[in-house]
């Protein structure tokens, strides 16, 4: 290739990208100017729930209590305090049910909670599966000027949450498996991570 066509070259892939760039600018003016619509609405719980037996509350309770006595024997008083903050957070956690909320995907974003968040502050999202519940992991940003994003955790029930990944999949990017953590850790507190091809994949051969 001579040094002109080469320039050509470069010169054109400026330009598709620069026209790119344009196409995206006037989509999200007219996706702006556009009324809010209301794509799905499901309810759900707050929180995941899963109520525990008597025998695990002792089980905690015990080995809560050891931590305490080592730590009163090294006058550690601080983690005495944090000790008895975290029994009484797992205990509420674990006794008292969540309220349902409703939640929304709209034209512009996912609204819940009051809040309306818009598409362009959402970075990915993916599904896991903890039990039999189906959460909703989002990564956002409450401002774009914002420096990290925050994770979100939803709740979808099993009927709902293949539409909903449905018309979330058509703004935002779903997270891919090489980049969720396969940790214990990971699958034991946020679940097991479901493909994409596991849900949009089955919802296409009905």
């Amino acid at each position: 290739m001579s040094e002109t066509d080469r320039i050509k070259s470069q010169s054109y892939d400026v330009l598709d990208e620069e026209i790119k760039i344009q196409k995206k600018i006037a989509k999200d003016i007219i996706d702006a100017k556009s009324p809010l619509e209301v794509l799905c609405t499901w309810k759900a719980p707050e929180r995941y729930f899963e109520k525990k037996e008597t025998r695990w509350f002792v089980i905690v309770a015990g080995i809560a209590l050891v931590v305490i006595i080592l730590s009163a024997l090294t006058n550690n008083f601080i983690l005495i305090f944090a000790i008895i903050s975290l029994v009484i957070v797992i205990y509420a956690l674990y006794t008292i049910p969540p309220r349902e909320v409703e939640h929304q995907v709209t034209n512009k974003g996912l609204y819940t909670l009051k809040t309306l968040y818009l598409w362009n502050n959402i970075s990915y999202f993916w599904v896991c599966k903890r039990g039999k519940e189906y959460l909703l992991n989002i990564e956002y940003k409450k401002k774009l000027s914002d420096a990290y994003y925050q994770r979100m955790i939803i709740l979808a029930g099993e009927k709902d949450y293949k539409q909903v990944v449905i018309y979330m999949s058509d703004h935002i990017a779903y997270l891919g498996p090489e980049s969720v953590s396969k940790s214990a850790i990971s699958v034991f507190a946020e679940g097991v991570y479901v493909p994409l091809f596991d849900i949009i994949g089955k919802e296409e051969k009905k």
